[in-house]
């Protein structure tokens, strides 16, 4: 049939999507499927991801938005040797188990280089801590809206040497300074993309950071809401960092037409500033 010539497959959103469904695609289907995005499916259980373990070829798998799973069964996943990409976004039961499970001693997940938990919202450092032992070769990390992030995850990045190119910290609320200058240390010029919207801390400190040692690799930075942040700690960052292209400046009301009128950097799009869109600020 034709399912046995399929290498990707993405059924987001299919509410009458069963296990029974899933397990016929896994009978159909070329056991070398690469590619599987079931997200926002609440009918599915265990034996779902039961029957995606059997593809051992998968490199990339989305289970995200499906608040009916608890950690224990994702454990069949563990046995995705090859898998490369893995989103689990918005699982509400999520806890800092389902990463001793997926990362612990006997996983087989080492080869791992995306890793997205976006509102996952009660995952720890603690949990985090296994991710970073375990998966040497992650480049991309969104912790997203995972409150409860410190910068004990940083430093662990750090300790373990991970070159992260991707990193989304978006409303990390406890993370600090200091982590973000052991993400910078870590990364060694190999970020590309940082994310560290609402993350009221964060000062000239960390963008000075971001400017020593990352400022052949940055090409985009968002550091919307970021209030503590001003003109010249921007254009210190925008002289250094001369790939970066974009800078995400949304509610960042102190930053004025000093910074934005007098960067150097003509590649340089800076988005979200009421000066940007013709809103008019009131003193």
């Amino acid at each position: 049939t034709a399912l046995a010539t399929v290498e990707e497959i993405r059924l987001d959103g299919c509410y009458r999507l069963s296990d029974d469904g899933v397990a016929f695609l896994a009978t159909h289907c070329a056991p070398d499927l690469e590619s599987f995005e079931l997200s926002s499916n609440q009918r599915l259980t265990r034996a779902a991801i039961e029957s995606i373990a059997g593809w051992t070829n998968l490199h990339t798998l989305s289970l995200s938005e499906c608040p009916q799973f608890a950690d224990a069964d994702f454990a069949p996943l563990t046995r995705l040797t090859q898998l490369r990409k893995l989103t689990l976004v918005q699982l509400d039961k999520a806890t800092d188990g389902l990463l001793d499970l997926l990362f612990g001693a006997d996983s087989g997940l080492q080869t791992l280089e995306e890793l997205s938990l976006a509102r996952c919202a009660q995952i720890t450092d603690a949990g985090l801590a296994h991710v970073v032992v375990k998966c040497p070769q992650l480049i991309h990390l969104d912790l997203s809206d995972v409150v409860e992030v410190t910068d004990a995850t940083l430093a662990a990045v750090r300790a373990h040497g991970l070159t992260l190119r991707r990193v989304y910290l978006r409303r990390c609320m406890l993370v600090t300074d200091a982590g973000i200058e052991d993400l910078a240390i870590s990364a060694n010029q190999h970020l590309q993309a940082l994310d560290v919207s609402s993350v009221s801390s964060l000062s000239g400190v960390a963008l000075a950071a971001l400017a020593t040692h990352c400022a052949t690799g940055l090409q985009e930075l968002d550091v919307s809401f970021c209030r503590s942040i001003r003109d010249g700690d921007l254009g210190l960052l925008a002289d250094a960092c001369t790939e970066l292209v974009q800078l995400r400046l949304y509610g960042c009301t102190q930053i004025s037409r000093r910074f934005l009128q007098g960067h150097r950097r003509e590649a340089l799009v800076c988005a979200g500033h009421p000066l940007l869109t013709g809103l008019q600020l009131v003193s």
